[in-house]
């Protein structure tokens, strides 16, 4: 029953950052909900993945704590949480530059 009760889509409201627009989206059952990235607001938009934390880990015990966005949105700092511990910022992230973001970590 309560399985029935959790599995709709879910979206969050899309925030504006630089040129592009940031929202969330959660299919119904996923663990935490996707960030995504779209050049307008409109249904139509094509969305980009931005992040998706149920992919930063297997067992599922990483969560997503909060991001922050340049002023121009062309870069986001992340924080992520094990087991409900803050654990790290991480930044920059922006297309292209996964590979040379870096780490705080606590």
């Amino acid at each position: 029953l309560m399985t029935r009760l959790y599995d709709y889509p879910r979206f969050g409201l899309p925030r504006k950052h630089g040129n592009r627009y940031v929202y969330s989206s959660n299919t119904g059952l996923q663990p935490q909900s996707v960030m995504y990235t779209a050049p307008d607001a409109s249904p139509a938009a094509a969305p980009l993945v931005l992040l998706d934390p149920n992919k930063l880990s297997t067992d599922g015990t990483v969560a997503l704590s909060s991001t922050s966005f340049s002023k121009d949105g062309k870069l986001m700092a992340y924080s992520i949480s094990r087991q409900g511990i803050l654990e790290r910022w991480c930044g920059p992230w922006g297309r292209g530059r996964e590979e040379t973001g870096f780490c705080f970590f606590f």
